[in-house]
């Protein structure tokens, strides 16, 4: 194909002239080039914006990674054992700042034995390169078919990037061969017939144990078989085993020259031309800090494994939350490992669990104990009974799978996927509906001693409840509401908190009313079943917070009539437009309610409260002295949720106790809402 040579014409005079005529304010449109292009656009040849000119730091390297070859500006052979630990922990340092959300092009393949690891002759060198494309290879598929990433976790430039056509059982057997010959080495070295240190030929063997571990891992893991996620998990506790001895001997390796990093086998800007030209070269993570990535990451996939043995779903659904929502929040790598091994319809072969369906079942029986799920019921007999139970949790199984999905996600995207999900659940409302109504009328003709109630429909309404309350706290930490939001924020978070607790009570009503003939030969009576220990508990903790939710729309109030809050003035919008942005997504449900803003306003509007002499200040130091006795009588758990509240509440009823006295009544200072106590529900702070 002939290439036609571009002839570039300076027209900067002409365009100066032309741009003189124009008055101030004007511009002169094109066509084809919009507003959003010409945001988008990058001064050429400057420093700051054009990333082609990193190639100046470089004057004299090759532009393909096969010149730099032929050059011979890199070895193909005969590295020292310091070289090949250089090489192997940059590279693994390269590994980790991708991981950490940056490109292949400017990490991992910067390396340029990864291009033509075909061409290698060195057995060492070329059995890790190729190890490192089917390690990254398997990542990136793991990463891309479960869909919890965003573009802020994963950058998914990687157009030309290097692949092997090697298969994983020749790469694991080149790797084998290559740490065989490393141990026949050490052994030499260690009876002093080769001259070489000891030290160095132990740290490189590390490394290519290591390496072949963590390909085992990579590739056992994608295989649905008991026996693969057995070997997995035997080689991801022997990755870990190694880290500690790889990290202490980092400095052995050779250092990697900044001004001639091609001695190394590096070149920085060699895909370059792959990427937009905006995008500019950064550093990698220094090597131990690389390695220390791994361990994280390796840790965390540990937990996973964990995470797949559950045995129920209200456990798994707490497990994955706390998991993902942790300080330290997992790697993208892990939610996708996590989604791959906890979600697929293997679980059973794989793990020994439940499959998701019949956790579901099992949870909604814990919950409720719907007749229709006991294997003695004449309704669970039936042929009408079982088809409309196995209709309705049929259709349950994906909502619920996507339930978890959600929580895989990283905390600032669970927002944004919420909404979706209630969609689709507002849909099983109505199943769950028609469900419990065929199957009340099947109990009253076939065991008249029992009801079916709303059984289901409870059931799932805890959950939609739960998603919707979830929905309005990460609004909290996300910082997403202003000031003067907070009134109608908590008053909505109260009203979700009250069906919360009212769905709880109910299933327990439920229960209650279930009745179970005690052995043959007695007469039947009534054994009484409760809730769950962990679900009573929660009950009492979704009353504290209620009770807390009123204390701040009373402080919230008072503080709005004093004008120690700022309000807008709504030049361009209005309250009851922001009111309907926030809650919007709950419009779709069936139960409970959407609360639109004139609900608002005639329940609970702040302006209710003009011209009333009442104490807002105290009225909300009750509500803060109540929330406190209720609390206290809870026992704390682990996540320190409560401790937290607990002194948001003490704090606060200190602080309206003083404003009921008049404390700083005159001061004109904003009042601040301080989060940072607790995540959901604030310190006020008089100023």
């Amino acid at each position: 194909m002939e290439v036609t040579k571009t002839e570039w014409i300076d027209i900067t005079k002409e365009f100066t002239a032309a741009a003189a005529q124009l008055a101030p304010g004007q511009l002169v449109q094109e066509i084809h080039f919009s507003l959003f292009d010409a945001m988008s656009a990058i001064e050429v040849m400057d420093a700051k914006m054009d990333a082609a000119l990193q190639w100046k730091n470089f004057p004299n390297y090759p532009k393909l990674p096969k010149e730099a070859l032929a050059k011979g500006l890199v070895k193909l052979d005969g590295q020292t054992s310091a070289e090949l630990i250089g090489v192997v922990d940059e590279v693994f340092a390269s590994v980790g700042t991708w991981l950490e959300g940056h490109t292949l092009a400017q990490t991992v393949f910067t390396c340029l034995y990864l291009h033509e690891s075909g061409s290698l002759e060195s057995l060492a060198l070329r059995s890790f390169s190729q190890a490192v494309i089917k390690i990254v290879e398997h990542m990136r598929d793991c990463i891309s078919r479960n869909g919890v990433y965003a573009m802020e976790d994963q950058q998914g430039i990687s157009l030309g990037m290097a692949t092997t056509l090697a298969g994983d059982p020749s790469v694991g057997a080149a790797l084998k061969e290559a740490e065989e010959r490393t141990g026949a080495l050490l052994k030499q070295v260690l009876s002093n017939r080769v001259k070489a240190r000891e030290d160095e030929v132990k740290a490189l063997l590390a490394r290519q144990k290591f390496t072949r571990a963590l390909f085992s891992f990579v590739t056992s893991v994608t295989k649905a078989t008991p026996q693969a996620m057995e070997t997995a998990c035997q080689k991801l506790s022997q990755c870990l085993s190694l880290l500690p001895d790889i990290v202490s001997t980092v400095t052995l390796g050779e250092k990697l020259d900044p001004q001639n990093p091609i001695a190394l086998g590096f070149h920085p800007v060699i895909n370059q031309h792959l990427l937009p030209p905006s995008y500019k070269p950064y550093a990698i993570l220094p090597r131990d800090r690389g390695y220390l990535t791994l361990r994280t990451i390796l840790d965390q996939l540990q937990g996973v494994f964990g995470l797949c043995k559950l045995g129920s779903f209200g456990e798994l659904l707490e497990g994955i939350t706390e998991f993902c929502n942790a300080k330290d929040c997992p790697n993208v790598l892990v939610r996708s490992f996590l989604v791959m091994l906890c979600l697929q319809s293997d679980r059973p072969k794989l793990f020994g669990s439940p499959s998701l369906e019949a956790l579901i079942r099992s949870d909604a029986q814990l919950l409720c104990n719907p007749p229709s799920l006991n294997p003695k019921s004449p309704l669970a007999l039936s042929t009408q009974g079982a088809e409309s139970v196995d209709h309705f949790f049929g259709r349950a199984a994906s909502p619920f799978t996507d339930i978890l999905r959600v929580y895989c996600h990283h905390r600032a995207r669970q927002r944004q996927r919420i909404p979706k999900c209630l969609d689709t659940l507002s849909d099983l409302q109505q199943d769950a509906e028609r469900a419990d109504h065929r199957l009340h009328e099947l109990t009253l003709k076939l065991d008249p001693q029992h009801q079916h109630l709303s059984c289901y429909g409870t059931w799932l309404l805890y959950y939609v409840i739960r998603l919707m309350i979830d929905f309005v706290v990460l609004g909290f930490e996300h910082h997403l509401y202003s000031p003067f939001e907070y009134h109608y924020v908590f008053w909505y978070l109260e009203y979700l908190y009250g069906w919360q607790q009212t769905t709880l009570k109910s299933a327990e009503q439920i229960l209650a009313a279930e009745s179970q003939p005690a052995s043959k030969g007695k007469r039947k009576v009534k054994k009484k079943r409760e809730l769950s220990k962990e679900k009573e508990r929660e009950l009492y903790i979704i009353q504290a917070k209620r009770i807390v939710c009123v204390g701040v729309m009373r402080s919230l109030e008072a503080l709005l009539l004093d004008r120690r809050l700022p309000v807008p003035s709504f030049e361009f919008g209005s309250e009851e437009l922001a009111y309907k942005y926030r809650f919007l997504p709950f419009a779709s449900i069936v139960t409970p309610n959407y609360l639109t803003y004139q609900d608002y306003v005639r329940l609970a509007s702040v302006g209710n409260y003009e011209g009333k002499e009442v104490n807002l200040y105290e009225a909300a130091s009750r509500h803060f002295a109540t929330a406190k006795i209720a609390l206290e009588t809870i026992p704390y758990n682990e996540t320190g949720d409560l401790e937290g509240l607990l002194k948001v509440v003490k704090t606060n009823i200190v602080i309206m106790n003083l404003a009921s006295q008049g404390h700083k009544k005159a001061s004109k200072v904003t009042s601040i809402l301080d989060f940072s106590v607790h995540k959901h529900f604030p310190i006020f702070r008089l100023a």
